[in-house]
């Protein structure tokens, strides 16, 4: 019998309703003896007690070397859904005494396959029960060569391993503890942000409480704009924009935006969308020496700031970056194309290692990467109300200064989903719903709050904000519980209070034992932190969220 290439895995529906139905009763076990667990489409190869300061090598260029902090029960498991189809998954699990009650499941960056040990130790840190898995299959984060001749893993990368994590990851802790996690929650950024979204719209009972970071949801759309950010930067010798003119650019934005929130910003732009950057202040004038633009490097940036255009419809595919990323353009816009896009186009669109970036079209191939995708990878459905329903909460995150994935994805789909909840079909077009309507975000904050981080690059780094507790790859951790995003997401949960704002900082040289250098609110989208006029303007405390002028 011919199956449907995305929901042909009828075992895995089956497996799923046998778990939420089953009413499994487990009596707390010891860690080895977990290596007994007998579930259908689950062999624990390893059950292993890890004491504090075992060292987890280096998965790769991705994952950074692993200590232990606390003591743990480490699991380690396969999962063989169908044929064709083999997910590593582990989850860390803390002692019963110091458990918390809660699982928690984590996601990877990029096409990584291997599992994630940071995240994993960054949750088990915090007492959870947590889990990770290799997206179901082995490879580094910019390769896509996987997907060749092996749709099941084409499959198992898109939604299914994550999804059986969560299946299977509750089972376990229910059988370690003897009882099921009181609250199970989801944490991602980049890729694991795609992850998160994916499960709050396709699978709404898996978790409780989702954190969605940078997310890269919009996937096929987001991969042009990656390539088109460096073709028009190499294209042409005489448009590029070499990477010494980046500074030049950063540094007329600030001066024309660096005071949008009422204070001098130290580097960063603290509202883009409300900065109405001109480069043409920077073109070139004849018998001048002063650090300028031509006509056609000035052509350029308009570009990036722009965004590509879908030639079929001439709307636009995805937004462009903002203003005071300028800094972090080298990540993208100096030739050979962004690694991971090269690898998406590549493998999973034209089956062909030897394609060009140079080459891609804007139009056709559009049509062929919608096709091959068919919603499989992408997570851009708008319709939340199965996740409201559940109960769940969300909240999302993005960085204004992301160069990886451009921040107004995030506020794209937020606004869609708003429109979304109020029923205008027309209003579903990214670029319709400026035109047909405001959104009313009051209709979506009782279950789904958007913050956005002034300076912050791609899941942390950046001029600007960046340490708020949002994940393991963050360069700080605030180290106060209320200024934590994951501690806002339980909190709101658990108790019902919604975070009305979230604290950020930025550590003086990075470090938090350095101290802080300034910290501001983030305010739920679409408000934005204004100074009032009094205090210390490097404290959080002297600003307000308000809404931002139209």
């Amino acid at each position: 019998m011919k199956r449907s290439r995305v929901f042909g895995s009828t075992s895995v529906v089956a497996m799923a309703a046998f778990f939420a139905g089953s009413g499994t009763a487990y009596a707390q076990i010891a860690c080895a003896d977990l290596t007994g667990l007998s579930i259908p489409g689950m062999t624990v190869t390893a059950a292993t007690p890890i004491t504090a300061g075992t060292v987890f090598p280096s998965a790769g260029q991705y994952l950074p070397s692993v200590t232990a902090t606390v003591p743990f029960c480490r699991v380690q498991a396969t999962l063989n859904p169908v044929d064709g189809s083999k997910i590593l998954m582990e989850v860390w699990l803390p002692p019963a005494s110091s458990w918390d009650g809660r699982f928690q499941g984590t996601g990877g960056g990029g096409f990584w396959g291997a599992i994630n040990e940071p995240e994993l130790m960054a949750g088990v840190a915090r007492g959870d029960a947590t889990a990770n898995d290799d997206q179901g299959h082995e490879g580094g984060v910019a390769d896509a060569s996987f997907i060749v001749g092996h749709p099941q893993e084409f499959i198992d990368f898109g939604y299914r391993a994550t999804h059986l994590t969560a299946i299977y990851g509750k089972e376990i802790v229910s059988a370690y503890y003897g009882k099921a996690a009181s609250h199970n929650y989801f944490n991602g950024c980049s890729s694991g942000g795609r992850q998160a979204l994916k499960e709050a719209q396709a699978f709404p009972n898996d978790y409780d409480g989702i954190l969605a970071g940078d997310p890269a949801n919009d996937w096929v759309n987001l991969n042009f704009d990656q390539i088109y950010e460096t073709q028009v930067n190499t294209a042409d010798a005489a448009d590029t924009i070499p990477p010494a003119d980046y500074a030049l650019i950063n540094n007329a934005v600030l001066e024309q935006c660096g005071r949008e929130d009422g204070v001098a910003d130290p580097g960063f732009v603290a509202n883009p969308p409300a900065c109405r950057f001109n480069p043409e202040v920077l073109q070139c004038v004849a018998g001048s020496n002063a650090p300028c633009l031509t006509n056609a490097q000035i052509a350029t940036v308009r570009k990036i700031y722009a965004g590509p255009i879908d030639q079929r419809t001439k709307q636009r595919l995805f937004p462009g970056f903002e203003p005071g990323s300028e800094t972090g353009w080298s990540a993208i816009t100096e030739g050979g194309g962004f690694s991971i896009a090269d690898s998406y186009f590549q493998y999973f669109v034209f089956g062909d290692p030897s394609w060009n970036y140079l080459t891609l079209n804007y139009g056709s191939d559009v049509t062929a990467a919608e096709a091959q995708d068919h919603g499989v990878v992408g997570a851009v459905n708008s319709n939340l109300t199965p996740f409201e329903d559940h109960g769940g909460k969300l909240i999302q995150y993005h960085g204004w200064a992301d160069t990886t994935i451009s921040p107004g994805s995030s506020t794209n789909y937020y606004e869609r989903v708003a429109a979304g909840r109020q029923g205008n079909a027309r209003a579903q077009r990214i670029d319709a719903i400026a035109e047909f309507l405001t959104p009313h975000y009051d209709m979506i904050q009782s279950f789904y709050r958007l913050f956005m981080v002034p300076g912050m690059a791609h899941c942390g780094g950046g001029p600007g904000l960046d340490a708020f507790g949002q994940s393991s790859s963050a360069p700080g951790i605030s180290t106060d519980p209320k200024d934590d995003i994951f501690s806002a997401l339980e909190q709101w949960v658990e108790t019902g209070k919604a975070p009305d704002r979230i604290v950020a900082v930025r550590y003086n040289n990075d470090t938090p034992g350095d101290g802080v250098q300034y910290s501001r609110p983030l305010c739920p989208y679409p408000q934005v932190a204004q100074y009032k006029g009094r205090g210390d303007p490097t404290d959080a405390s002297s600003f307000a969220c308000i809404e931002p002028p139209r």
